[in-house]
């Protein structure tokens, strides 16, 4: 039997022969161990855990994607913590509930956009309402210091995982801190 790299003769059954025009002839199993992987002794020595291990393994890696996405979602969920922090952050301070709906929005876009692989760019949702102080003796839920901002940010997020994204949302409350209109003319 000639070999294909030299084409010399050697010892031993290859596993697979060619013609002298390098096209392959024949399988041979005699030399490779196919023989004694076909016989009933082969599995009755114990190497049917080879296939136990191979029926089990997707589960294996199915448990594991799950194990990083969770992992993942801790961090997304830190992450829109700390966004709809900076976002009601940036919406107590100014001057007018527009004006603070306006910011909120570019901040906690400004905010996301380091984190596109795990946020939609196009998802982001910020909703802001205004809550009454409690004891207070005004009925309306005015834009004034002292009432309070609820901030909601709501995006899709992706994961490693398919059953775990979706829409995610964060909402956190803060005082409103600008000063009535009445103090404008005294402070820069």
């Amino acid at each position: 039997i000639s070999y294909r790299d030299t084409g010399e003769e050697r010892e031993g059954i290859p596993i697979c022969c060619f013609s002298r025009f390098g096209i392959p002839v024949g399988l041979h199993l005699e030399g490779c161990g196919m023989k004694k992987f076909l016989s009933k002794k082969f599995w009755k020595k114990g190497s049917g855990e080879i296939i136990g291990f191979l029926s089990v393994l997707p589960v294996i890696i199915f448990l594991l994607v799950m194990l990083i996405s969770i992992a993942q979602m801790g961090s997304i969920k830190e992450r829109m913590e700390y966004t709809t922090y900076v976002a009601g952050r940036a919406a107590v301070v100014q001057k007018d509930f527009s004006s603070a709906r306006k910011a909120a929005y570019e901040t906690a876009q400004r905010d996301l956009l380091n984190f596109s692989n795990t946020f939609e760019p196009g998802s982001l949702k910020v909703t802001l309402r205004i809550i009454k102080k409690t004891g207070s003796s005004t009925s309306n839920k005015d834009w004034k210091k002292g009432n309070y901002l609820s901030c909601t940010i709501s995006v899709n997020t992706k994961t490693l995982s398919p059953l775990i994204n979706g829409k995610k949302s964060c909402t956190l409350t803060m005082m409103i801190e600008r000063p009535t209109d009445d103090l404008d003319s005294i402070l820069p």
